[in-house]
């Protein structure tokens, strides 16, 4: 790999991580809409349980689409940190790979814990209310 390519890597690496942190929100307000509709007493219960399931398929959709960004983003990482040790000597510094804590930095509980995890749980959550309102509109 040349200067060039390290330099374009490290753009790609930054953009699957931006995708990464832009798919909860997106996939939050649109499974939000379809939930609310689902869970409408005025809804007829066929069209509720097609909105529910249909909720449920964009949240895992929108789990799995986080994790290939994250996995392309580790990628990414792993390449641009081979290419820096072995470049070490040529004054690239050991930037990139798997972040510790920082002597000085104070890390609590909270702050230790994967973003990463927590957003795939809660978009899986909504898998789960997803399924709650399919039920629901059921049951009807």
């Amino acid at each position: 790999m040349n200067e060039q390519q390290y330099l374009m890597l490290c753009a790609r690496r930054q953009g699957s991580d931006a995708f990464v942190w832009q798919t909860p929100p997106l996939a939050i307000a649109a499974q939000a809409f379809l939930l609310i509709a689902s869970l409408d007493d005025q809804t007829k219960p066929g069209i509720a349980v097609v909105l529910a399931v249909f909720s449920g398929l964009l949240g895992m959709a929108s789990v799995q689409l986080m994790m290939k960004h994250r996995h392309r983003e580790i990628e990414d990482s792993e390449l641009l940190l081979q290419f820096e040790r072995a470049h070490e000597q040529d004054g690239y510094a050991v930037l990139h790979g798997r972040r510790g804590p920082v002597d000085g930095v104070p890390r609590n509980w909270l702050v230790r814990q994967s973003s990463f995890r927590v957003w795939s749980a809660t978009l899986a959550g909504f898998v789960g209310l997803a399924l709650y309102a399919a039920i629901v509109a059921l049951t009807r």
